[in-house]
């Protein structure tokens, strides 16, 4: 094997010049599998979303369509009257309620997404692309160990963070603390999904793999989750226009077009609009995965063996033909 620049990788043999895959990665060089930073993990993200864009979008816009058609729906069931200033304890609590039920949901939708776009992913980067159709069965088939994984991530945040709030209130400076903790341990078990579905783990072994993974990692995940986030803050802002109830009526009576007609409108569009921020930034939260493995056990040249068998095989498949 001879030596080559940095941003190329080497011959396989040299009687088999075709199964070389420098050509394959000068054409795509933001797919080179190496060592990243936050800024260059996202734009290995945003690369493979562009060379997959129908599929990563299309299954995150399928997850998403179900909750945004319910939206209507939730907030004429539990949106509080302005007028009455909440008096009314019973409808406080089902508000309340419904407010949580409805925001797990969405989380637990933008996991199974994060982990459907990082099978899309993964099998992109190797060479075998792999369908929405195919990457959502393979999510499906860990759906109980994910929803495992997001229940253990809710009660880990949400206890930790719900109790430092609540001291909070009586003491201020725990507000710091509440964030510190918040932020440490979103961290810590980020990977775990990906790391379930990808490495076939249980709950427990994915929890742990995730603690293990991201040591040593904080700012550069947090990053890739503040550019992230900084990609697809206007698609966020989108979905407010219909899922405040103040700005909605506003835009009802401004444009005088029937409720029924804004709402089938909405509903597509925000199921969109949800698809490709979470196709964007699932991906980028892969790299990150990804970007952990390589630097702690060589995960790029495990995946760039990978890819010269694949290319290997539909050579084979190729002469077999011929």
């Amino acid at each position: 094997m001879r030596g080559q620049p940095q941003d190329q990788w080497v011959e396989l043999s040299p009687e088999r010049g075709e199964l070389t895959i420098s050509e394959e990665f000068n054409q795509d060089a933001a797919l080179l599998l190496r060592p990243r930073s936050a800024p260059q993990l996202l734009d290995l993200g945003v690369e493979v979303v562009v060379s997959r864009l129908m599929a990563c979008i299309g299954i995150c816009t399928l997850i998403w369509f179900p909750l945004r058609a319910m939206m209507p729906w939730f907030l004429n069931q539990f949106s509080l009257d302005p007028a009455a200033g909440a008096s009314n304890e019973k409808e406080l609590v089902l508000f309340v309620l419904g407010m949580l039920a409805m925001s797990s949901a969405q989380m637990l939708a933008a996991v199974i997404g994060t982990t459907a776009v990082t099978v899309i992913v993964y099998f992109q980067l190797v060479g075998r692309p792999l369908s929405g159709v195919e990457a959502f069965r393979r999510t499906l088939r860990r759906a109980f160990a994910l929803l495992g994984v997001f229940l253990c991530n809710l009660m880990a945040i949400g206890l930790s963070v719900g109790a430092l709030g609540l001291l909070s209130v009586f003491c201020p400076p725990f507000f710091i603390l509440t964030l510190f903790v918040y932020l440490y341990l979103t961290w810590k078990l980020s990977v775990a999904p990906s790391a379930l579905v990808l490495e076939g783990l249980g709950v427990g072994q994915a929890l742990r793999r995730s603690w293990k993974l991201t040591e040593k990692s904080f700012f550069r995940w947090l990053g890739v989750v503040f550019l992230a986030q900084s990609l697809v803050v206007g698609l966020g802002m989108g979905l407010q226009v219909g899922d405040n109830i103040e700005l909605r009526d506003w835009l009802l009576e401004s444009t005088g077009i029937s409720s029924m007609l804004f709402n089938v409108v909405f509903v597509g569009v925000s199921a969109v609009f949800a698809g490709i921020a979470t196709a964007f930034t699932s991906a980028a939260y892969t790299s990150f995965y990804l970007d952990t493995r390589i630097r702690r056990e060589g995960l790029d040249l495990e995946m760039r063996l990978d890819r010269l068998r694949t290319r290997r095989s539909e050579v084979a498949v190729t002469e077999s033909n011929s």
